[in-house]
C-alpha cells in the first residue's frame, strides 16, 4: 500500500514537472535574445553542441528512398490487341449523351 501511494505521488510529481514545462517554454526569439548575450567563445560551444543534435533530427525527417518502378512490366506479354481490349472496355459504359 506504502508502495503504491509512493508510485503515485512520483506519478503526480512528473505531471506537474511536465505541465510547469510546457508553461515555461522558451520561444525562438527568447533564445536568440539569450544567446546574443554570450560571449563569442561560448556562442561557438552552443553551436557545436546543438549541431549534432539537430543533424540527428533532419537526419531522422528524411523520407525513405522509395523502389524504383523501372522495369515493373518486365516479363509480362502485353500485346496491342489486349491494349485495344481494354480500352474497348473502359470507353463502352462512358456516357457518349453528354458530349
Amino acid at each position: 500500500m506504502v508502495q503504491a501511494l509512493g508510485e503515485a505521488a512520483r506519478d503526480v510529481s512528473t505531471a506537474v514537472q511536465k505541465e510547469e514545462k510546457m508553461e515555461n517554454q522558451v520561444t525562438l526569439q527568447e533564445v536568440l535574445e539569450l544567446a546574443s548575450l554570450l560571449p563569442s567563445r561560448d556562442k561557438l560551444r552552443l553551436i557545436e553542441r546543438i549541431a549534432p543534435q539537430i543533424e540527428h533530427d533532419l537526419e531522422a525527417a528524411q523520407p525513405k528512398q522509395r523502389k524504383s518502378l523501372r522495369g515493373l512490366w518486365k516479363g509480362l506479354d502485353i500485346s496491342e490487341e489486349d491494349i485495344e481490349q481494354a480500352r474497348r472496355e473502359m470507353w463502352n459504359s462512358f456516357p457518349r449523351e453528354n458530349i
